[in-house]
Protein backbone atom coordinates (compact mmCIF):
# COMPACT_ATOMS: atom_id res chain seq x y z
CA UNK A 1 0.00 0.00 0.00
CA UNK A 2 2.79 2.46 0.85
CA UNK A 3 4.52 1.87 -2.49
CA UNK A 4 1.39 2.52 -4.52
CA UNK A 5 0.59 5.66 -2.56
CA UNK A 6 4.20 6.86 -3.01
CA UNK A 7 3.98 6.05 -6.70
CA UNK A 8 0.75 8.04 -7.03
CA UNK A 9 2.34 10.99 -5.24
CA UNK A 10 5.39 10.80 -7.51
CA UNK A 11 3.21 10.82 -10.62
CA UNK A 12 1.21 13.74 -9.23
CA UNK A 13 4.40 15.68 -8.40
CA UNK A 14 5.74 15.03 -11.90
CA UNK A 15 2.47 16.27 -13.44
CA UNK A 16 2.68 19.48 -11.38
CA UNK A 17 6.29 20.10 -12.46
CA UNK A 18 5.41 19.52 -16.13
CA UNK A 19 2.41 21.87 -15.88
CA UNK A 20 4.53 24.62 -14.32
CA UNK A 21 7.28 24.13 -16.90
CA UNK A 22 4.78 24.41 -19.76
CA UNK A 23 3.12 27.47 -18.28
CA UNK A 24 6.42 29.23 -17.62
CA UNK A 25 8.23 28.00 -20.76
CA UNK A 26 11.41 26.81 -19.10
CA UNK A 27 12.57 25.12 -22.27
CA UNK A 28 15.76 27.22 -22.29
CA UNK A 29 16.68 28.42 -18.81
CA UNK A 30 19.42 30.68 -20.22
CA UNK A 31 17.07 32.49 -22.59
CA UNK A 32 15.99 36.00 -21.73
CA UNK A 33 12.25 36.75 -21.73
CA UNK A 34 10.96 38.39 -24.88
CA UNK A 35 11.19 42.13 -24.26
CA UNK A 36 11.31 45.17 -26.44
CA UNK A 37 12.81 48.31 -25.00
CA UNK A 38 13.28 51.86 -26.07
CA UNK A 39 16.84 52.21 -27.30
CA UNK A 40 17.10 55.97 -27.03
CA UNK A 41 15.59 58.65 -24.85
CA UNK A 42 12.36 59.85 -26.35
CA UNK A 43 12.71 63.44 -25.12
CA UNK A 44 8.94 63.67 -24.85
CA UNK A 45 7.36 66.01 -22.35
CA UNK A 46 3.83 66.49 -21.14
CA UNK A 47 3.28 68.87 -24.06
CA UNK A 48 3.91 66.09 -26.59
CA UNK A 49 0.81 64.97 -28.42
CA UNK A 50 -0.20 61.52 -27.17
CA UNK A 51 -1.36 58.81 -29.55
CA UNK A 52 -5.10 58.78 -30.01
CA UNK A 53 -5.87 55.14 -29.17
CA UNK A 54 -7.44 54.33 -25.83
CA UNK A 55 -6.37 51.61 -23.41
CA UNK A 56 -9.38 49.53 -24.50
CA UNK A 57 -8.57 50.01 -28.20
CA UNK A 58 -4.98 48.97 -27.50
CA UNK A 59 -6.14 45.74 -25.81
CA UNK A 60 -8.71 45.01 -28.52
CA UNK A 61 -6.14 45.54 -31.28
CA UNK A 62 -3.58 43.30 -29.57
CA UNK A 63 -5.98 40.42 -28.95
CA UNK A 64 -7.23 40.31 -32.55
CA UNK A 65 -3.71 39.80 -33.94
CA UNK A 66 -1.81 36.67 -34.82
CA UNK A 67 1.31 35.80 -32.82
CA UNK A 68 3.55 37.29 -35.54
CA UNK A 69 1.48 40.48 -35.72
CA UNK A 70 1.56 40.77 -31.91
CA UNK A 71 5.37 40.59 -31.94
CA UNK A 72 5.57 43.32 -34.60
CA UNK A 73 3.01 45.45 -32.74
CA UNK A 74 4.93 45.08 -29.47
CA UNK A 75 8.04 46.49 -31.15
CA UNK A 76 6.12 49.30 -32.88
CA UNK A 77 4.54 50.77 -29.73
CA UNK A 78 7.79 51.20 -27.76
CA UNK A 79 8.47 54.93 -27.45
CA UNK A 80 4.82 55.84 -28.09
CA UNK A 81 3.26 58.50 -25.90
CA UNK A 82 -0.25 57.54 -24.75
CA UNK A 83 -3.06 59.18 -22.81
CA UNK A 84 -5.09 56.49 -21.10
CA UNK A 85 -7.82 56.12 -18.52
CA UNK A 86 -7.64 52.96 -16.41
CA UNK A 87 -8.45 51.56 -12.98
CA UNK A 88 -5.82 50.94 -10.33
CA UNK A 89 -5.31 47.25 -9.54
CA UNK A 90 -2.56 47.83 -7.00
CA UNK A 91 0.30 50.13 -5.99
CA UNK A 92 3.59 48.49 -4.99
CA UNK A 93 5.91 49.58 -2.18
CA UNK A 94 8.10 51.23 -4.85
CA UNK A 95 5.14 53.26 -6.14
CA UNK A 96 4.58 51.30 -9.36
CA UNK A 97 0.91 51.36 -10.34
CA UNK A 98 -0.47 48.10 -11.69
CA UNK A 99 -3.49 48.77 -13.88
CA UNK A 100 -6.58 46.55 -14.07
CA UNK A 101 -7.16 44.67 -17.27
CA UNK A 102 -9.85 46.05 -19.51
CA UNK A 103 -12.96 43.91 -19.00
CA UNK A 104 -13.09 41.14 -21.58
CA UNK A 105 -9.37 41.36 -22.43
CA UNK A 106 -7.15 38.99 -20.52
CA UNK A 107 -3.43 38.34 -20.22
CA UNK A 108 -2.49 41.97 -20.87
CA UNK A 109 -0.72 43.60 -17.93
CA UNK A 110 0.16 47.28 -17.77
CA UNK A 111 2.54 48.84 -15.24
CA UNK A 112 2.97 52.58 -14.70
CA UNK A 113 6.31 53.61 -13.19
CA UNK A 114 7.60 57.01 -12.16
CA UNK A 115 4.57 58.46 -10.41
CA UNK A 116 5.72 60.44 -7.36
CA UNK A 117 5.28 58.31 -4.24
CA UNK A 118 2.97 60.86 -2.58
CA UNK A 119 0.57 60.67 -5.56
CA UNK A 120 0.84 56.88 -5.84
CA UNK A 121 0.19 56.34 -2.12
CA UNK A 122 -3.04 58.36 -2.33
CA UNK A 123 -4.56 55.98 -4.90
CA UNK A 124 -7.06 53.24 -4.02
CA UNK A 125 -7.76 49.88 -5.65
CA UNK A 126 -10.38 50.29 -8.35
CA UNK A 127 -9.87 54.06 -8.59
CA UNK A 128 -10.14 55.49 -12.10
CA UNK A 129 -7.08 57.48 -13.18
CA UNK A 130 -6.18 59.34 -16.34
CA UNK A 131 -2.57 59.88 -17.32
CA UNK A 132 -0.10 60.42 -20.12
CA UNK A 133 2.96 58.19 -20.29
CA UNK A 134 5.51 56.72 -22.67
CA UNK A 135 5.67 53.02 -23.54
CA UNK A 136 9.16 52.18 -22.25
CA UNK A 137 9.11 48.44 -22.79
CA UNK A 138 6.91 45.56 -23.84
CA UNK A 139 7.41 41.90 -23.14
CA UNK A 140 6.05 38.63 -21.94
CA UNK A 141 3.42 38.85 -19.20
CA UNK A 142 3.17 37.25 -15.79
CA UNK A 143 4.53 33.71 -15.51
CA UNK A 144 5.52 33.81 -19.17
CA UNK A 145 1.92 34.20 -20.36
CA UNK A 146 0.39 37.08 -22.27
CA UNK A 147 1.71 40.58 -22.84
CA UNK A 148 3.15 43.20 -20.49
CA UNK A 149 3.45 46.93 -21.13
CA UNK A 150 5.74 49.09 -19.00
CA UNK A 151 5.00 52.82 -19.02
CA UNK A 152 7.01 55.67 -17.57
CA UNK A 153 7.55 59.43 -17.80
CA UNK A 154 3.99 59.85 -16.45
CA UNK A 155 1.93 62.98 -16.13
CA UNK A 156 -1.13 62.41 -13.96
CA UNK A 157 -4.21 64.15 -15.36
CA UNK A 158 -6.71 62.92 -12.77
CA UNK A 159 -6.55 62.60 -9.92
CA UNK A 160 -3.79 65.20 -9.73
Amino acid sequence: MFESKAARLSVLALAVVITIALACDYSDPTAEPSRHTETQTSGLTSTSTPVSFTYEEFCRQYQTMTELQQEQYAVSVVGTRVRWTARVEDVTQQGRIDLESVEGYYFIWVYLDGVPIDQASALNKGQLIEFEATVRETGTGRLGVGFAVYLDDPVMISPE
